[in-house]
């Protein structure tokens, strides 16, 4: 059972809900709770019954989490402060919760199990300074592993009841709270991010042409709940981000965004929220390959080709050879041609060294998205 040590702003809007329905007397027969332990829940005398909360949320039509804003849940001498708003903080913790975490059921604590130390000391950190934790968090061995373990039982209850997070074996059955589709792009990215923390992964797939192999990015997560991995699809879909859930030859669900301009665009909104970052420093290593720049495609960037080829004073012919000299991209006049009205769209690696030659600043030509990839392979 959750307890609210409540706030004398809390007991005077119960004090207020008690007198509108008639008292004491009234409100215990209505939701079979003892008239005297009423009082003293009205006095704070005696800590707040969920339950009793819930009664008063219902009848006054309000959101449970707003009516206990900035409140205390406890357990014991152990307590959290809960807030209306989900913070990015708690959007982090719940996509590691749902993918690397686990809430027994029987017992009182909630568990999350990581092979390095430091990013579960980044986590414990960071809800300690989400839900005001004084004690009650500890980080120990685990076999091969670590485990941080939030020995709180009303924060076991918390999440079961607000993101309806379920108790004991969660694999096959967990969801993306619905919550978490109505909040902001920076809060909807770092529950994304939490997810991969926990249980996705950035890796490659080779491309094979008849010029030269190269790695193209993939990010990916796994899944046993199928209706978990649509819920992370049906975020993305809303920043256009393609996603497509599959099943391996062992029966596990992943879901995989392979397209390269996807993938960075997804990882730039990642980015700031990552605390895993062996993983983030694997993709940056990826996305470092030269190779890579003449993988992403520039949109109407036409203009700056045909400057560049006009101060050059090259022939057609004469230009596709300097590009493939200094881009190491080979190209046919035609193609070239084509690049500067904007009927193809050049590689990344052609707007850059077009931008130096004409010393033009590259945020001119280049997506957000782009420039962030310039930035942390540099």
């Amino acid at each position: 059972m959750i307890y609210i040590i409540a706030s004398a702003s809390l007991r005077e809007r119960m004090k207020d809900f008690v007198k509108q329905n008639g008292g004491t007397r009234e409100v215990s027969k209505l939701c079979g709770i003892h008239n005297d332990n009423i009082h003293r829940y009205l006095r704070g005398a005696r800590s707040t019954p969920m339950n009793f909360i819930d009664f008063i949320c219902k009848n006054i039509d309000m959101d449970i989490w707003e009516f206990l804003h900035e409140e205390k849940l406890k357990s014991k001498n152990r307590y959290f402060k809960v807030s209306k708003e989900i913070s990015i903080e708690e959007c982090s913790f719940l996509g590691w919760l749902l993918t690397e975490g686990h809430i027994p059921k029987n017992g009182f604590r909630v568990e999350i199990s990581q092979h390095n130390r430091m990013y579960l000391k980044k986590l414990k950190k960071n809800l300690e300074e989400c839900f005001d934790i004084q004690n009650g968090m500890t980080i120990s061995p685990d076999k091969n592993n670590w485990k941080l373990r939030i020995n709180i039982s009303a924060m076991r209850e918390y999440f079961n009841l607000r993101y309806k997070i379920p108790m004991g074996k969660k694999s096959n059955v967990i969801q993306v709270p619905e919550d978490m589709f109505n909040l902001s792009k920076e809060k909807q990215f770092a529950f994304i991010s939490g997810c991969i923390d926990g249980d996705g992964s950035f890796s490659y797939n080779w491309r094979k042409t008849k010029r030269y192999n190269y790695k193209v990015p993939r990010i990916m997560f796994n899944s046993n709940s199928e209706e978990f991995l649509e819920g992370l699809q049906k975020i993305l879909k809303k920043y256009n981000i393609i996603s497509r859930i599959n099943t391996d030859k062992y029966g596990r669900n992943k879901l995989n965004i392979s397209k390269a301009e996807d993938c960075i665009k997804l990882f730039h909104n990642l980015y700031p929220y990552l605390i895993h970052k062996e993983k983030r420093n694997h993709f940056i290593k990826i996305l470092s390959e030269y190779q890579f720049l003449n993988v992403l495609r520039v949109r109407n960037s036409g203009d700056v080709i045909l400057r560049w080829k006009n101060r050059s004073g090259f022939t057609w012919k004469e230009f596709a050879d300097f590009i493939e000299k200094k881009c190491h991209y080979k190209a046919s006049p035609f193609t070239v041609k084509n690049w500067s009205i904007n009927w193809f769209n050049p590689p990344l690696s052609v707007i850059i060294e077009a931008c130096n030659y004409l010393g033009e600043k590259c945020s001119n030509w280049i997506p957000e998205e782009y420039l962030f990839l310039l930035s942390i392979r540099n």
